[in-house]
């Protein structure tokens, strides 16, 4: 006995929403013979459906953070502070944003006066605020007793010296001797009375 089969299939295959392919027809045709006969098959016009798809989640986008290392524009490239390298109109740059060193974050050099105190050069740094009279000096040096500079609010005079009962006192407070009238009421000093 011989046996025929054929079978066809319609396949409509799509990749995405936007791409399709035409249905895929498969016609496979096997005769089959009794005991010690042959057998054959046939295949055709047989589409393998994965031939013909596309995979919907291909990128064909380009990344906008390429690397263009080596390239480089002059008119385009600024200097940038922070990047360890002196360029254009910086002062320093030091690679880092640590304000206590010789140079600041803004690639300016540490000076007194700038608001932020240098680490082992600067006591005190109040900025626009420095004064002779006030807490920190124009030196960036805070205001003591004995710096001969007097610091308004705390100290009534300062001498700049450590010798007593000369008017200003060690203590930086004014003391007067002892046949003087205090200096809102000076008329005459005279010690020998």
């Amino acid at each position: 006995d011989e046996t025929t089969t054929t079978a066809s299939t319609t396949d409509p295959s799509t990749s995405d929403a936007s791409t399709t392919t035409d249905p895929t027809t498969t016609e496979a045709t096997m005769t089959t013979a009794g005991p010690g006969g042959t057998e054959s098959s046939s295949d055709s016009d047989a589409t393998d459906p994965t031939d013909t798809t596309t995979d919907p989640t291909t990128d064909t986008t380009t990344d906008p953070t390429t690397d263009t290392a080596g390239e480089t524009d002059s008119e385009t490239d600024a200097p940038v502070c922070g990047d360890g390298v002196v360029e254009g109109l910086e002062e320093c740059d030091d690679g880092n944003d640590d304000d206590a060193d010789d140079c600041l974050s803004d690639c300016t050099n540490a000076s007194c006066g700038d608001g932020v105190v240098w680490a082992g050069n600067e006591e005190c740094d109040d900025g626009e605020q420095n004064a002779d009279n006030a807490a920190c000096t124009s030196q960036c040096v805070a205001a003591v007793c004995g710096d001969s500079l007097v610091w308004e609010g705390n100290e009534e005079c300062d001498d700049g010296n450590d010798v007593p009962q000369d008017g200003c006192e060690n203590n930086c407070t004014i003391t007067l001797p002892p046949s003087c009238q205090p200096p809102e009421n000076y008329i005459v000093c005279d010690q020998s009375l």
